[in-house]
């Protein structure tokens, strides 16, 4: 049962961590919107893709400023 339950454990994170975008958006969704994948995936498909496309804004925007802030620290 342990192992199993580790198995799972390592499987959530290399999704989560992996290069699947749509998996890391809907990682995004749960820890910052505080809304589960089924609230998002339940609504129309123009409604998903504003989402997504202010999530890639956001997280655009949030990767400039953190380079900035390097920039600035040098």
């Amino acid at each position: 049962m342990k192992q199993m339950v580790l198995s799972l454990e390592w499987k959530r994170k290399k999704l989560i961590n992996g290069n699947d975008i749509y998996s890391n958006i809907m990682y995004y969704c749960l820890h910052k919107l505080h809304k589960l994948p089924s609230e998002i995936l339940s609504l129309s498909e123009e409604e998903q893709a504003f989402i997504f496309a202010a999530i890639a804004i956001k997280m655009k925007r949030d990767k400039e400023a953190a380079n900035k802030t390097k920039i600035k620290r040098r």
